[in-house]
């Protein structure tokens, strides 16, 4: 059966049942839309990974008549992951492939050319390492959205052509056709922040070419006189009664673990991939810390979370006071056997593996759903999980320092004796059990709805 979007979300819906998958593009019914894409396939992986895929005949070149020609030799390759690539766009994908499969161009080795494409420089095609490699090895901490950003937008216009090749005009043309979608190829627009983000990655991949050596040290760099769109500087804060009308929506839903997950960044200011990635090895409930209370030395309980350097957005390692509000929430939070994440998937296809948080997007119906509901109160500016993060800071200032509430926020670098970091510790500490307070005054307490069936 030809893979449709329907079918594709109901072979992920059904999941791999533990086993290693593979859905074939195959023949459409008469009447149908289009003919099979020969080779081209899904992947459902036995822990429901879901990737595209393309089986391809190695071409060679006949000595006689010059054409190239399919032999037996049989390869098959990634071509992106689902649902990061929709089905189109791996169509499209696998299209571009086969073209150059059909000029004798194997897309796993590298070509005859001497001079090295940004599509090989990137997978590492003929070499020991690519571009991927090299992030992965720097510990880059949001991978799966730059190879969203590069599947999705970089390779398609630019990967053909040899990285010293690529001009200025070529970066522009990439600009303009996602930040102004001039042939309104997109429901939507343009995406000029998209179009930003873009050109600092494919900035970073030249830097790594030339690092690296792909390219000489005289390389200069096509995006270097590239000018991104302005952008405006989003200012979201939320009013006390717009967080208790906020509040009200999100516990109206009865979800013990999106109420739990909201609570947690509203309290604590986390970043959103902080929090979704947390592990309650990191959560350390009983800690204390050492103080003088009349010349004496005593412990007194200062309960943290360690967000750690290479999941920290400043590459910090953070360790952070929970006021006791949010240390009630953590306490009232249901552990799963098995599970070492705070917010587990709840998805029964998905839970069975342990050792996965939640999905890249936690909670995106529930989000939605009370984002639509609350939408009229907050006029046009549709909050977003990062306010809640801006809105603790500005409930921070009004008893605590900007400095304070910047470490508090893991914003700032700092080089400080073990001294410094206890009085930095107890200053963290006091602004946020002073926040905490202030928020469990306005929402008259804090307590987290039972999990879904339990007894």
């Amino acid at each position: 059966m030809a893979l449709t979007e329907s079918l594709v979300k109901s072979l992920v819906s059904q999941g791999s049942g533990g086993k290693d998958l593979v859905h074939w593009d195959s023949q459409v019914n008469p009447g149908g839309k289009r003919p099979a894409i020969s080779g081209f396939g899904l992947r459902i992986s036995p822990k429901n990974y879901f990737s595209w895929l393309l089986q391809y005949q190695v071409h060679e070149q006949d000595s006689k008549t010059g054409e190239w020609r399919p032999t037996r030799k049989n390869r098959r390759m990634s071509i992106g992951s689902y649902p990061e690539m929709n089905l189109s766009q791996a169509m499209e994908r696998c299209s571009d492939l086969k073209g150059l499969i059909r000029s004798g161009i194997d897309p796993q080795v590298r070509t005859a050319s001497k001079h090295t494409t940004l599509q090989e420089w990137i997978h590492g095609i003929g070499r020991k390492q690519g571009y991927y490699e090299v992030k992965k090895a720097q510990g880059s901490r949001s991978f799966k959205e730059m190879h969203r950003r590069i599947e999705l937008w970089i390779i398609p216009t630019l990967g053909h052509i040899p990285l010293k090749d690529i001009t200025q005009d070529d970066v522009t043309g990439l600009q303009i056709e996602i930040g102004e979608d001039p042939d309104g190829k997109r429901k939507s627009g343009g995406a000029k922040v998209e179009a930003n983000r873009v050109i600092a990655r494919l900035s970073d991949i030249f830097t790594q070419a030339r690092k690296k050596k792909v390219v000489g040290k005289d390389f200069v760099s096509p995006t270097a006189d590239v000018d991104h769109y302005p952008e405006q500087s989003r200012e979201r804060i939320l009013t006390p009664g717009e967080a208790q009308n906020f509040m009200d929506a999100v516990v109206s839903k009865g979800d013990h673990y999106f109420e739990a997950f909201v609570w947690v960044l509203r309290l604590t200011g986390l970043r959103l991939n902080e929090a979704r990635t947390l592990k309650w090895k990191e959560v350390d409930l009983a800690a204390t810390q050492k103080t003088i209370v009349e010349d004496k030395i005593v412990d007194i309980p200062s309960p943290t979370v360690t967000i750690r350097r290479m999941e920290a957005k400043n590459n910090r390692t953070l360790v952070l006071p929970l006021n006791p509000e949010a240390k009630t929430v953590f306490e009232q939070i249901k552990k799963i056997a098995g599970n070492e994440y705070v917010f587990p998937r709840t998805d029964p296809r998905l839970a069975r593996d342990a050792r996965k948080s939640v999905a890249p997007q936690p909670f995106k119906r529930l989000w939605n759903e009370v984002r639509d509901q609350t939408e009229t109160r907050y006029g046009e500016t549709r909050i977003t999980w990062h306010d809640l993060r801006r809105t603790l800071g500005t409930t921070m200032a009004v008893n605590s320092s900007i400095s304070t509430i910047g470490k508090v926020l893991n914003q700032k670098h700092a080089s400080a004796t073990e001294v410094y970091v206890r009085v930095q510790q107890g200053e963290m500490r006091d602004a946020m059990n002073k926040a905490g307070q202030v928020i469990s005054d306005l929402h008259d307490g804090i307590s987290l709805s039972p999990v879904e069936n339990e007894s």
